[in-house]
């Protein structure tokens, strides 16, 4: 990371938490069957995920206009 942070889209945002929420998908169930991440706090996470994804759809929707000081 010693490159200096710039600054991302909202739709480059929206991808990485696509991403993030596949790969959850794909590990969250080993995890839970070796008793390392308990079903609940698995479902919650994956919960607030999906709605952080969510929030992040609408603002995309609404447009650039709709955006402006709305930052995410």
């Amino acid at each position: 990371m010693g490159a200096a942070m710039k600054e991302f889209t909202l739709e480059e945002k929206l991808e990485e938490i696509e991403r993030e929420i596949a790969q959850r998908h794909r590990v969250y169930p080993r995890l839970v069957a070796a008793g390392k991440l308990r079903q609940t706090k698995a479902d919650k996470q994956m919960a607030l995920m999906i709605a952080v994804r969510d929030d992040y759809r609408t603002k995309i929707s609404q447009g650039p206009l709709f955006r402006e000081g709305n930052a995410l």
